[in-house]
C-alpha cells in the first residue's frame, strides 16, 4: 500500500518505522491490511478506521 497521506496526517497513522499505528485499523476490501505493504488496485475499497477515547 502506497502512503501518500498528507504530511499532517501520516504521523498519526505511521510510526518513525513504518508501521501502522496500533490505534488504527486498514481495511482493504474487508480485509485488514497489516502492513503498509498491502496491495491496492484501481477500484478497490479502503477503510481507515482510529480509536478513540476520552471522557
Amino acid at each position: 500500500m502506497s502512503c501518500t497521506v498528507r504530511i499532517g496526517i501520516r504521523f498519526r497513522m505511521i510510526d518513525e518505522h513504518d508501521r501502522i499505528r496500533p490505534h488504527m485499523r486498514l481495511f482493504v476490501n474487508n480485509d485488514e491490511a497489516r502492513e503498509l505493504a498491502a496491495t491496492v488496485r484501481d477500484g478497490d475499497t479502503v477503510h481507515v478506521i482510529c480509536a478513540l477515547s476520552g471522557g
